[in-house]
This record gives C-alpha cells, structure tokens and sequence, in this order.
C-alpha cells in the first residue's frame, strides 16, 4: 500500500484558463480527504505537454478539442510511449468516446464537469491504481518514489544503484544490499552478482539465461541455475497463494 502523503503527480492539459482552474480546485478538494497529495502541472496546449517529461505523471486530465494537436493525439503518444499513466479526458463531446479505449482512458468526462463524477473518477483512481506498493529512494537529493510494479531490474554500479523502470531509469546512492533486503518479500530476486530482478518481469522460467519483458537478458552463472529456478519457482508460488486469498 502507499505510504501516508504519497504524492501523485498530475497533469491538466487544456487550452482554456478556467477549465483548467475549476479542475485544480477539484482535484485539491478531493485530496483533502485522502491520505494522498496532490503536485500538479498544467498545460495549455498537447505540444507543450509533449514537450516535458509526460512519463513522470501517475495522472492526465485531457481536453480533446484544443488548437493545434487535439487531446486524443496527445493521449495516444503519450500511451505509445507509457503505458502506466492513466488518463482522463474532459471534453464537451461525446464523439471521441469509443476512441478514449485505444489509449485505456479510465474515464471520459463531459464538460461541464459535475463534481460528483470528477470525485467518483478520483475514487476510482485511488482504488485501483494508486493503491500500489511503492518504494521511496534518493535521487541527486530529490525524493522519487516508484512503484514496485514498474521495476524491472536495478543493477549496482559502483556506489551506486541504477533502478530501471518500464519508462525511465533512477539513479540513487542506495545500495544493492539495502534494496535487496527491502524489495525481497515483494517478488525480487539477486540471479546474478550485480543486480536484482523482478519475478514479475520475466519472460517464461529461467534457464542458463532470465528474459525480461523489455528484452534484458542475464546469463545465469552454471553453479546457481539449479538455485535461480528454485527461487523463482518459490517466489512465484507464493504470489499465487497471495493472489488467491485477496480475492
């Protein structure tokens, strides 16, 4: 679960001033009875949300008709690209409803926005997104917490650990021991020397060498394959078991 004052990072893409203002003050009302804080960020146009770093965001509200590139154009680059952010479209038309589905829009609201749907959207955000386990590190001073699920692998270099995601990578003076020990319970294991791996990224059961998702291989050294396969096998049941009593 995330910790008290985790932060969300969100998005407000429109062209238009005061829609933007009644959705800042939306989103701060809701907050106000969560746990939860918000850091928000606006843009007036899909280019200048385009132009900045899009991947860091947990949350996108979207308007669809704008000059220049439309909302929906903007969603689908951002999807192609990160597939984690959730967005949101808030528009005055219902024409682009079907097509919200190519980018997994988790909701699609009209202008002008209730409050009760704009609250029901931010419910629905919390509970299924937001609710995720999440570690906290370092980064050149700047506190960055990521979610366990985006993980793929942290290799150690040197004094320091690099952590990559499925969209970017975090650099932090936190040891491969330190995350190790804490990331362990969560489904991570240390198949080589240098770097631990998520159970949940990788691609079929490991054998002489781990294929993650995005690609990443590792050679498994012959002495500890018999080991790795035991471990992961271990790892995989017991999330099993873990899925089977949550639901």
């Amino acid at each position: 679960m995330l910790d008290k004052n985790f932060t969300v990072k969100i998005a407000i893409c429109d062209d238009d001033e005061s829609q933007r203002d009644t959705i800042i003050n939306l989103i701060k009302k809701g907050f106000e009875k969560t746990d939860y804080v918000e850091n928000i960020d606006w843009f007036e146009s899909g280019e200048a949300f385009l132009a900045a770093d899009r991947d860091k965001y947990d949350l996108v509200f979207m308007d669809i008709y704008m000059s220049g590139i439309t909302g929906m154009e903007a969603a689908k680059q951002l999807y192609s690209e990160n597939k984690r952010t959730k967005i949101v479209f808030c528009t005055t038309s219902s024409d682009f409803g079907v097509e919200s589905y190519d980018v997994e829009a988790i909701r699609y609201l009209l202008k002008p926005i209730e409050e009760d749907r704009f609250f029901a959207v931010l419910d629905f955000f919390f509970k299924n997104f937001a609710a995720k386990k999440t570690i906290t590190v370092t980064c050149d001073r700047i506190d960055e917490t990521i979610a366990l699920d985006d993980i793929l692998w942290i290799e150690s270099q040197g004094h320091k650990s690099i952590i990559h995601t499925s969209h970017r990578s975090y650099t932090t003076r936190t040891s491969l021991a330190e995350l190790h020990k804490e990331l362990e319970p969560h489904g991570f294991m240390k198949p080589v020397r240098y770097a631990l791996v998520s159970v949940n990224q990788i691609v079929g059961t490991p054998n002489k060498t781990i294929v993650l998702t995005d690609g990443t291989e590792f050679d498994i050294p012959k002495d500890k394959r018999v080991a790795v396969r035991n471990e992961f096998a271990d790892i995989k049941y017991k999330r099993l078991i873990e899925n089977i009593g949550n639901n």
